[in-house]
């Protein structure tokens, strides 16, 4: 009988630290993403993190929310350019298209 809730014991504070560890890895990841696209309030989105942690993560989504918004100036100009090469070579190709069909037909 010891050692059924010995064994139960052990099993209940393995799950609760698994738990707790989960709880802390994922109150981290708008932080790692914020980071990762150089969000100038990283650091308030690490402390609201910890915040959350109190709130029983009711914060959790805003946080990834704002995390996410924030793109740096040099990766949205970059794919910008890409579509405006792609669609001046679309229209000379649909200009050309068009005069073959209409103008000499």
């Amino acid at each position: 009988m010891f050692l059924d809730y010995f064994a139960l014991g052990v099993v209940l504070v393995f799950v609760v630290v698994i738990l707790f560890y989960a709880v802390i890895a994922i109150h981290d990841i708008p932080h790692l993403m914020a980071t990762a696209r150089n969000h100038p309030d990283r650091d308030a989105i690490h402390v609201a993190g910890w915040v959350g942690l109190f709130t029983l993560q009711a914060i959790w989504p805003f946080l990834f929310i704002w995390a996410t918004i924030y793109r740096s100036l040099h990766r949205t100009l970059a794919p910008r350019r890409h579509h405006v090469a792609i669609l001046r070579k679309a229209r000379l190709r649909m200009s050309s298209w068009m005069n073959y069909v209409f103008l000499e037909h």
